[in-house]
């Protein structure tokens, strides 16, 4: 792990093709940041307009919004079906988040309260 880091640091300060091949070659400079672990699959993530905070949705049928530096979870919000869509306002407050449930909904960021659903009605549509 520390050599990865040296690495990195080398090539912020003179990239060069070594250092470079180094991270590209060997498996073993990889290291996790950090872990932001759902219960299922995810399938959507997004990041904060300011990149602070990164956004997922999962088959777990939650919504996660995790600070990017830590990995720690800052909100969770939960649908009753798989969460296949996430995104985040402009202002970065707000996360909206599609669900299989037939809902759109608004939460807040920092406490993951919702404050607005949209919901839609499913009709399958016969084949002729």
């Amino acid at each position: 792990m520390i050599s990865g880091l040296l690495v990195i640091q080398a090539l912020k300060l003179a990239p060069s093709p070594e250092a470079s091949g180094f991270l590209i070659n060997n498996d073993s400079a990889a290291f996790p940041i950090s872990r932001m672990m759902h219960d299922g699959p995810v399938y959507a993530v997004a990041f904060s307009p300011d990149g602070k905070f990164v956004v997922s949705g999962s088959y777990d049928n939650t919504a996660r919004v995790w600070d990017v530096a830590t990995g720690k979870e800052v909100s969770r919000m939960t649908h009753k079906y798989v969460v296949n869509t996430v995104a985040f306002s402009q202002d970065g407050k707000y996360v909206i988040s599609g669900s299989q449930d037939g809902t759109v909904r608004v939460w807040e960021v920092a406490t993951g309260k919702e404050v607005s659903r949209m919901t839609h009605v499913v009709q399958l549509l016969e084949s002729h």
